[in-house]
């Protein structure tokens, strides 16, 4: 059942980074507690960053961020360590520890609510553990909890990635490129992962993607991006090949168009 209310808001955000670089450019932007948002725009547009300015691996220059009404980082009253208990990360290149067994990795979420000497030694409490296998069965690789995390194949390390940020039974998720390196129907299965943890425990999504047709297909809303902007903002239905070209302005793009415009006049048709 999904709760009611804004989740997150973000007004004014500006991120510079040296030499000049501005990577977002006055964001607003709030998101309602049982979304699922995706985001859209070139490599650049500054995706990456709003996403880690809402969990606080990236500290906005200006601009402020809230999680339930209250700011995120500096300022803030909540401790970060606190606030990275309610946002689950999913990256593009899965950041397990390779050699670790998959069952360690998924463990690895359950860190903020442990003592630190536990966590450095590895030991976990017997409920954290069956936490973390029920969270495997989620994604369907409790068989695979005992290999290490390099014997998976790109789709399934991704699934883990998923299962570790279950298991620290977070308000939010954040998915960053979460299917860019993966083929197509594990792409897909990684999706239908995300959107039935959205459906079914009222989970917040908020992911970035390159796949127009994939945000067509799962998204409730799009995002559009560009050049650290916000420039598109709608229901996924109401997407037209306009917004499109406003996401990614033209220049080298063509190629999203032509695979794009079919499909957003049968979403209209």
């Amino acid at each position: 059942m999904f709760k009611i209310g804004a989740v997150i808001n973000i007004s004014g955000l500006n991120k510079d980074f040296p030499g000049g670089v501005r990577a977002l450019r006055g964001v607003n932007l709030e998101v309602q507690a049982g979304e699922f948002l995706l985001m859209l725009g070139p490599s650049g547009a500054g995706k990456s960053t709003l996403l880690r300015c809402i969990n606080g691996l990236v500290t906005p220059t200006a601009g402020r961020v809230e999680l339930n009404g209250t700011p995120v980082g500096a300022g803030g009253k909540t401790p970060l360590r606190e606030h990275r208990k309610s946002v689950g990360m999913i990256f593009q290149q899965f950041n397990l520890v390779r050699r670790l067994r998959v069952l360690d990795n998924v463990l690895c979420g359950r860190l903020y609510y442990n003592p630190l000497w536990s966590s450095c030694f590895n030991i976990f409490p017997q409920r954290d553990v069956q936490f973390a296998l029920s969270c495997l069965d989620r994604v369907g690789l409790r068989e695979k909890a005992y290999q290490r995390a390099d014997t998976l194949s790109g789709g399934q390390q991704q699934r883990v990635g998923i299962a570790r940020a279950l298991v620290q039974q977070p308000q939010v998720i954040l998915a960053d490129e979460p299917v860019a390196s993966l083929d197509p129907k594990s792409a897909r299965a990684v999706m239908d992962i995300l959107r039935e943890i959205n459906q079914e425990d009222g989970i917040t999504v908020i992911a970035s993607l390159h796949d127009v047709d994939l945000a067509l297909e799962y998204a409730r809303r799009v995002v559009g991006v560009r050049e650290g902007a916000v420039v598109v903002d709608k229901a996924a239905v109401k997407l037209t090949p306009k917004d499109i070209e406003n996401i990614y302005g033209g220049a080298g793009e063509q190629e999203v168009y032509d695979g794009t415009y079919g499909r957003l006049e049968c979403v209209h048709a």
